[in-house]
């Protein structure tokens, strides 16, 4: 196993043991491991833990592989558009455009609206 996979399996070990579960064989647990990480390993680290600590903070159901998907699709964004705002060979690119507008006016408005979140 990689160390990104080991990492994101840590992850998700240490969340789930915050809920109760099913008395599932051992190999089914392996199973059901093997697809988080499957399903995870699009994402960073620091995605994943980002994902992790929310839903533990905010829930008191066990997860599904979406839920925590869904976060760590949300982390990604946001790390995508921090880069975005601060990456100056990167051009604006097509999809910040369809959301935000044209260069010039369209970074000068998600600058401000990301200035706003803070």
């Amino acid at each position: 196993m990689s160390a990104h996979a080991t990492a994101i399996a840590e992850q998700i070990t240490r969340l789930l043991g915050h809920f109760a579960t099913s008395a599932e064989p051992l190999a089914v647990r392996r199973l059901i491991a093997a697809d988080w990480l499957e399903d995870l390993a699009e994402f960073t680290v620091p995605q994943v833990s980002w994902a992790c600590r929310e839903w533990r903070r905010t829930q008191s159901l066990r997860p599904t592989i979406a839920e925590i998907r869904r976060l760590a699709c949300q982390a990604q964004h946001d790390d995508l558009e921090r880069l975005a705002l601060t990456d100056d060979q990167q051009r604006w690119p097509k999809w910040l455009e369809d959301i935000w507008g044209p260069e010039p006016e369209g970074p000068r408005k998600r600058a401000e609206q990301w200035e706003g979140r803070k």
